[in-house]
């Protein structure tokens, strides 16, 4: 068996007949952060759910007109509602 000292002086010990990783940290600070990616004004009477969907295909198709043999990701989808 060895042990390893790190930061904070920590004992680890590593053993060379354990099977799967050991934790190096048994726990991590949760955060909430939260970035804008839009901003800017609905137009009063548009407000409403809108659902989006994203599709990576081969350059130069249209899974619409090509089929969806040019799918080169899966179905991305979410909705969001804007209030007027």
């Amino acid at each position: 068996m060895s042990s390893y000292s790190f930061n904070g002086g920590q004992q680890y010990v590593a053993h060379p007949t354990w099977l799967s990783p050991q934790p190096f940290k048994r726990s991590l600070e949760n955060l909430e952060v939260t970035d804008p990616i839009l901003n800017f004004e609905v137009i009063p009477g548009m407000g409403g759910t809108y659902t989006f969907y994203a599709l990576l295909v081969q350059e130069g198709t249209n899974p619409s007109i090509d089929g969806f043999s040019v799918q080169r990701s899966n179905l991305a989808i979410i909705s969001t509602t804007l209030a007027d």
